[in-house]
């Protein structure tokens, strides 16, 4: 849309709306990517519930709450700006104080704390059966984020354990790592930076900050939009969103889907591959409590894993959620308007994936009785490989590829581009 000339009071109120903050891609608070009908919605337990099934096993995959930025960008923005600084256009700019230090680099945020305590209030309201008697539990964790969510599930004591072979199972993977050096991963989001959406915004930031023919580069561009998010979702105002209008986060918001899409997602097979670890874990942990249950022997009830946004990511991927008929590309913008792969939805902070174990039988002998329902970030979505709920039989079946070939050392040496 083509924003009217509004004083710099009211501009400064638009790009700080809530329409605004549900546009920060990976960097969106979680309940900035929930539209209010959506947020009223999910205050119901109602939707969550199958008749005829109970729930008796819950895992999760769960992203950490709001954090400070990175050392890495803390420092450039400082240097972005210093570099600002030498003119004289943006006022508002000359009186910002950065509020984020070295020493709290990608620490989980007061904000983030109380994200994840919620959603975890919410869950232990949801399902009575899984919260009864929930000992034994599972947690493998990116700690900080872990403490927040136990204290709002109200069991804020347990113990728990760091498995990085099932969040970062990344690390490591020469193969992985050789891709993402490639032309393959990179080059679609820098192809991105050429074309006219990307240049018009890179101009029209560019002329806002400074006085001559000097232009902002396209990483400069996404530190900006980066940390107009950070600081909206920490402190409720940043002066870094005044480089931008409306329009513009539409534009920034596809070149880190892009990104995303080509580096932890659709753009090549081994983003999902190689997070066999996480599926194959999955489905031992449904298998087992479909073994344990009926003989009253102890299984975990609950599976909790805390990660980050490249642990859900290739989850995502393998469970063929949000795919689009149509690969994003650097060319297809405008096309891509209502896409389903948009990380603003899909990965905010504090992102959760649920797997609901549901015994839908009135004996528990049978096993088409055993059903998967799947929740994202609080909503019931239907797998695209089922009609209505999965048997557990057809959920192992369609990610039996990862998790009964999960070879990371083959996998981690092979040739990506094959």
């Amino acid at each position: 849309m083509n924003l009217p000339v509004f004083s710099r009071i009211v501009f400064v109120f638009a790009i700080n709306s809530v329409t605004a903050i549900r546009q920060f891609s990976t960097k969106t608070a979680y309940d900035g990517s929930f539209s209010p009908p959506e947020l009223a919605a999910r205050l119901s337990d109602d939707i969550y519930e199958v008749p005829r099934c109970t729930p008796i096993q819950l895992n999760m995959v769960i992203r950490h709450g709001t954090r400070y930025p990175s050392a890495k960008d803390i420092k450039a923005i400082g240097n972005l700006h210093a570099e600002i600084m030498e003119h004289d256009k943006m006022k508002n700019l000359k009186n910002w104080i950065h509020k984020f230090s070295e020493h709290e680099a990608t620490a989980l945020t007061d904000f983030g704390k109380k994200e994840l305590a919620e959603i975890a209030e919410r869950i232990r309201r949801r399902y009575p059966s899984i919260m009864r008697e929930l000992r034994p539990i599972d947690v493998k964790v990116t700690r900080d984020s872990a403490a927040a969510f136990l204290e709002g599930l109200g069991v804020p004591n347990i113990e728990w354990k760091v498995n990085d072979t099932l969040i970062r199972f990344y690390d490591g993977c020469t193969s992985f790592e050789r891709y993402l050096d490639s032309d393959a991963a990179k080059s679609v989001l820098e192809q991105f930076f050429e074309t006219e959406p990307f240049q018009r915004v890179l101009k029209s930031a560019s002329q806002r900050v400074f006085t001559s023919d000097k232009s902002l580069s396209p990483k400069q561009l996404l530190l900006a939009f980066h940390y107009c998010a950070y600081e909206t979702a920490v402190l409720r105002q940043s002066h870094w969103c005044e480089l931008l209008a409306l329009d513009d986060l539409n534009v920034l918001e596809y070149a880190d889907d892009l990104k995303n899409y080509y580096r932890r997602a659709y753009g090549h097979a081994i983003n999902h591959q190689v997070g066999c670890p996480l599926v194959e874990d999955i489905i031992h942990k449904m298998e087992e409590a479909v073994e344990r249950f009926p003989h009253g022997r102890p299984y975990s009830k609950l599976v909790l894993r805390f990660g980050h946004a490249e642990t859900i990511l290739p989850l995502i991927s393998a469970l063929n959620m949000f795919r689009d008929d149509e690969p994003l590309r650097a060319d297809n913008f405008d096309a891509m308007n209502e896409r389903r792969f948009r990380t603003t939805r899909i990965v905010p902070f504090s992102a959760n994936v649920a797997l609901v174990l549901l015994d839908c039988g009135s004996h528990y002998t049978d096993s088409q009785d055993i059903r998967v329902q799947l929740v994202i970030n609080e909503r019931v979505e239907p797998l695209p490989f089922c009609e209505g709920l999965c048997t557990l039989a057809e959920f192992r079946e369609q990610l039996s590829h990862l998790a009964d070939r999960c070879d990371m050392a083959e996998l981690c040496h092979a040739s990506p581009h094959g």
